[in-house]
């Protein structure tokens, strides 16, 4: 799985050299191995009218296979203030960034960002595929050459959302400060943002289980938290909760019904005063208790799949006791509720 989470354009006309350029990343699966994707480097698409066109695809890292623990997945973008563009990406055991100081004409070869161990996938006590991918974010200030990093790692309490920062343009980059802590839960998903105050906002999911072992509707719930550095500060705020009703990760399954489904697409946007944390949200669907039987089956049996990718991970996690009896694959339709399925985006509208 791979995403480009922002296309960005350089920053004022008065600073940037580059400004109306749009930078577009993403991870190239060039073939399908039985160990998973086979060749797979992050390239970088870029355009020089403001997105009406765009040039031949650049490629940033070297190919690496995924099935090996060698891939590069989950590409963030940003532009700073003076016209730099940064592609941050995850790679094996690092995050890593590319950075491009003449409009997207050349590339550096990946700096090291910070370590990174893959959360669980499934998180304990649910089912939906998950990523370490990271998040960057640049200053906007004029003459700034800040930029922050964010992304959930795997600690001995759980997943736990970091973030770093560089104040020479990626060259080097502070040791991780951890945001989040027990009291949110299994951190995931995080979004991050610099407002034009040099405010820096960042958020993310978190979920709670019931019983880690299991998962199910009413196993776990997940809610939304905010923290802010706020302008020349060095201490973090203690996280907010920003949702206001918890989600419940059972009531959407992927087409094919073996996992949970929890979209991954979540993203943060800073203003002058106000942040908005945008997520996926479940709270006015409903569990099935057909198919999370099907999938307790399949994970109690070795036999489910994490997701509908041919670079996933199976598991074979989840459930508690194996069975024998064959759990046929139910109907949604008529096997469930009606509201089962529905998820939405929702934005919380934040006021540091």
């Amino acid at each position: 799985m791979s995403t480009a989470r922002r296309a960005c354009s350089s920053g004022p006309p008065i600073a940037s050299p580059y400004f109306g350029r749009v930078y577009v990343s993403w991870t190239a699966f060039r073939s399908a191995t039985a160990t998973g994707n086979g060749n797979e480097p992050v390239m970088v698409a870029t355009s020089v009218n403001g997105g009406v066109s765009f040039g031949a695809p650049k490629q940033v890292s070297p190919a690496g296979n995924n099935g090996t623990g060698n891939g590069r997945q989950g590409t963030s973008s940003t532009v700073g203030p003076d016209g730099t563009a940064y592609v941050a990406f995850e790679q094996g055991s690092s995050q890593v960034v590319t950075v491009s100081r003449d409009g997207g004409a050349s590339w550096t070869r990946p700096m090291t960002v910070g370590p990174v161990t893959d959360i669980q996938d499934p998180i304990p006590g649910a089912n939906f595929r998950t990523d370490s991918f990271p998040v960057i974010a640049s200053d906007p200030g004029t003459g700034s050459t800040t930029v922050y990093a964010a992304w959930t790692t795997l600690t001995s309490a759980g997943g736990r959302t970091v973030v770093t920062k560089s104040a020479d343009r990626g060259q080097t980059w502070s040791p991780l400060t951890t945001v989040s802590s027990s009291n949110q839960g299994y951190a995931f998903f995080p979004g991050l943002d610099v407002a034009s105050t040099a405010r820096v906002d960042l958020a993310w999911q978190g979920l709670k289980a019931v019983n880690p072992s299991t998962f199910g509707t009413g196993n776990a719930t997940i809610d939304s938290y905010y923290s802010s550095l706020p302008i020349g500060g060095t201490a973090w705020s203690a996280p907010a909760k920003v949702s206001t009703v918890s989600s419940d990760p059972a009531v959407s399954a992927q087409n094919n019904l073996q996992r949970q489904f929890w979209g991954d697409y979540n993203t943060l946007v800073s203003g002058a005063s106000t942040a908005w944390f945008i997520y996926t949200d479940s709270r006015t669907g409903a569990g099935c208790s057909a198919v999370d039987g099907y999938q307790t089956y399949l994970a109690d049996n070795g036999l489910a799949q994490p997701d509908e990718t041919n670079g996933g991970k199976d598991t074979g996690k989840g459930g508690t006791n194996a069975s024998t009896a064959v759990v046929a694959k139910p109907a949604p339709p008529t096997a469930c509720p009606s509201q089962f399925g529905n998820t939405d985006v929702y934005v919380s509208v934040i006021q540091p």
